[in-house]
């Protein structure tokens, strides 16, 4: 293993735990400053977030999907289209 992939992979192991010490303690650090009311809208506008980006998401993968299905409509006529093509020709010379 040379070095440069070991420095790589220790300055990944050291920013992942500092990302993750980071993810855990902000929550406990805002739940114990704000109030109980705070707590909630904080509860409410977290799952508003879930709620959009999952939304989000869906409708990438649905624009994706209709992309393929639009894709294959027009790979469908075109071959269409080459085989009517091609019979015609066989017609003429014939």
């Amino acid at each position: 293993m040379n070095t440069k992939n070991l420095l790589k992979g220790i300055i990944l192991t050291i920013v992942s735990l500092a990302g993750g010490f980071f993810a855990l303690s902000v929550p406990f650090r805002i739940f114990s400053t704000l109030s109980g009311d705070g707590v909630r809208i904080l509860f409410v506008t977290e799952i508003a977030v879930y709620f959009a980006v999952g939304m989000i998401f869906l409708v990438v993968k649905d624009n994706k999907e209709q992309k393929k299905r639009k894709q294959k409509q027009q790979q469908f006529a075109r071959q269409e289209k080459i085989n009517r093509v091609r019979d015609e020709w066989y017609n003429i010379a014939a």
